[in-house]
């Protein structure tokens, strides 16, 4: 139908539309056949004959040019099924025949598809509507438009389910207002809709990479960091963690990795083995210090109880001089 209409109205410009839609045909001769076999004919009907040769000039050249518009239109295909038909008209008349067959078989199709479009409920919307709009383009250009409720009705229905509050109140404003929104209409407010809630979406997408960069950052001001994927640790040399999170030997979380479990177990007995052996040593070493120190404590009353004696006894004799 898409291409009848476009056809038709390229054939009108050039004033030759009729010879597609029957209402003009070949001029006859006005002069009988046996008067032009004798060869002689009337003042009146040399005038006549000659305005028939003009009109059948005139038709012959806008024939040939509406046969040439629609061999240049169709495939080769289709083009093989035509020769034979004598008039533009007949040939029209066959591709009419031939399409018009096919196109109610696919019309039904597409309707069929059209009822079962659905948008996804994080779909995009605006493409939805596109889809829908082209395939009741197809249907009208095949002879078979939805009514303005048909198309209302599927629109609703291939709406995601978080629409039905917003359609709710649309419905109820018109009701109210006493209007009811064309299809066209109803796709223009839910695309608006859409946007809405797009914009909105994208603004609390960056609230909350923004909350997530300052939490980030304050970590990374406390010794934290927001991305350990440059991190180096000091104990094992490899990036991505700390020393206090490394697994390996001499790291905070030494022997706890996934493979590591029965490290970490031999590792801790290792640990508790060796503050036993450094109990044991350390209680001897300070019972040799206090050994050691009881030691020099007895010599150190000794010293003193000879010093005592060497200062009475220097004392006395000191005395004893002065005396004498």
């Amino acid at each position: 139908m898409l291409y009848k209409e476009h056809f038709s109205w390229a054939l009108d410009a050039r004033g030759i539309l009729d010879h597609i839609d029957g209402t003009v045909s070949e001029p006859t001769d006005p002069i009988p056949k046996t008067a032009r076999d004798e060869g002689e004919l009337s003042v009146e009907q040399q005038q006549l004959s000659t305005d028939w040769k003009k009109e059948l000039k005139e038709w012959k050249q806008s024939e040939a040019v509406t046969k040439q518009q629609i061999a240049s239109s169709i495939p080769d295909s289709l083009f093989m099924k035509i020769p034979t038909k004598g008039t533009a008209y007949e040939i029209w008349r066959e591709l009419e025949n031939h399409f018009q067959n096919r196109s109610r078989m696919v019309s039904v199709d597409l309707r069929r598809r059209l009822q079962d479009q659905r948008c996804p409920e994080k779909g995009d919307v605006i493409a939805h509507f596109a889809t829908l709009r082209t395939m009741r383009e197809d249907l009208a250009s095949m002879g078979q438009p939805l009514t303005e409720n048909d198309f209302y009705a599927i629109i609703l229905g291939s709406l995601p389910s978080s629409y039905d509050p917003y359609i709710s109140v649309v419905n109820a404003t018109s009701s109210v207002l006493g209007s009811t929104l064309s299809a066209d209409d109803l796709m223009l407010t839910i695309t608006e809709e859409y946007e809405r809630r797009n914009l909105k979406n994208k603004s609390s997408k960056k609230d909350d990479n923004v909350a997530l960069y300052s939490n980030d950052t304050g970590k990374g001001r406390k010794g934290g960091s927001s991305s350990k994927k440059n991190v180096k640790c000091f104990n094992c040399g490899k990036k991505g963690h700390y020393k206090s999170d490394c697994w390996a030997l001499g790291g905070g979380k030494e022997g706890q990795g996934p493979k590591q479990k029965g490290k970490g177990k031999t590792k801790d007995k290792g640990k508790e083995k060796e503050k036993q052996t450094g109990a044991i040593a350390k209680e001897k070493e300070e019972k040799v210090e206090e050994a050691w120190l009881a030691m020099i404590s007895d010599d150190f009353e000794g010293m003193c109880y000879d010093f005592y004696s060497f200062t009475h006894s220097f004392s006395l004799n000191y005395t004893l001089d002065l005396i004498l």
